[in-house]
């Protein structure tokens, strides 16, 4: 009897054990399940990546700023060499270097504050009005070679050979006028031309040694010129007058072919040449004449260079 009981015990206990086993188990007991995270994947738009400077497959050979500007000077110097000789080749060497010298910093200003960037082969280039102005820079390194080859050796001219420039002066200042010698110098708005300056009266007179006009008239720096240089109230009268000045002056000049600036200074005229070539500076060369406050003439300026 006790050996049925037990059986029957028993199998009920395997029963219930396996009926145990298959019961499904809470979800927040089961063990998490884990997927490979999806691939990242980028495109143009989103990838951050660094774009390589692009080169020719072939070198340029485009020179930059600095071998420019000694290919430049290497030129003006073989063209003094193949000129001059002795003295003069001496001394218009030692005036290129002084002149070389002084532009180098310009060059060296523009290089830090200008427009800069670079040629296809990684080399510094002057752009935009940086480039432009580099452009006047040697355009006027090849007049000042020029200028040097043509005024070497120059000297001062002698009394008798003054005497026209002397008359031009009284022409125009009087003939009982007291006309004084200072010096010879090239002509500061255009060094092909050399200029010989006389003092008379309040005025300093700078005479072309070639055409025996005068190019520039200006107050001496001792002279007593108000600086409210307002000139005539009327601009039409002013401007017959200073016609009249440009006239008796620089000859029949046809003013009608030039450009007239219009300006509000009742005081200040002035006549352009917008066809012909420019000055150094890349002013148009023009003739210009400003009154002083009381009417009277405070200074002339003509930088044409024809006869």
């Amino acid at each position: 009897m006790k050996s049925v009981i037990k059986k029957v015990l028993l199998s009920i206990l395997v029963g219930l054990i396996q009926a145990g086993c298959s019961t499904q188990l809470p979800r927040s007991t089961q063990a998490p399940i884990y997927t490979q995270p999806a691939r990242q994947t980028f495109t143009t738009t989103t990838r951050p990546t660094a774009t390589p400077a692009i080169l020719p497959a072939q070198p340029t050979g485009q020179p930059g700023i600095e071998e420019q500007w000694q290919q430049a000077l290497q030129s003006a110097q073989a063209r003094l060499v193949s000129s001059l000789q002795g003295p003069a080749l001496q001394q218009a060497e030692q005036n290129l270097q002084s002149w070389a010298r002084t532009s180098q910093d310009e060059i060296e200003f523009q290089k830090t504050n200008g427009e800069v960037e670079l040629n296809p082969d990684g080399k510094k280039m002057f752009a935009g009005r940086s480039a432009q102005w580099f452009a006047a820079l040697l355009a006027n390194l090849d007049l000042f070679t020029s200028a040097e080859i043509k005024w070497a050796g120059y000297r001062e001219r002698t009394p008798d050979q003054k005497a026209t420039a002397v008359e031009a002066v009284r022409a125009y200042a009087g003939q009982d006028a007291t006309v004084t010698y200072q010096k010879t110098e090239r002509f500061i708005f255009d060094p092909l031309r050399m200029v010989e300056d006389y003092l008379a009266g309040d005025y300093v007179y700078k005479v072309d040694v070639e055409t025996g006009q005068i190019a520039d008239i200006e107050p001496r720096t001792d002279a007593a010129f108000s600086s409210d240089v307002t000139g005539v109230e009327d601009r039409a009268k002013g401007r017959q007058k200073a016609e009249a000045i440009i006239h008796q002056l620089a000859g029949q000049t046809q003013l009608e072919s030039l450009s007239y600036v219009e300006n509000a200074d009742p005081g200040y005229y002035r006549w352009e040449d917008r066809a012909a070539s420019r000055l150094p500076d890349g002013q148009y060369r023009s003739l210009q004449v400003v009154f002083a406050e009381d009417g009277s003439l405070f200074s002339y300026l003509n930088t044409f260079s024809t006869d």
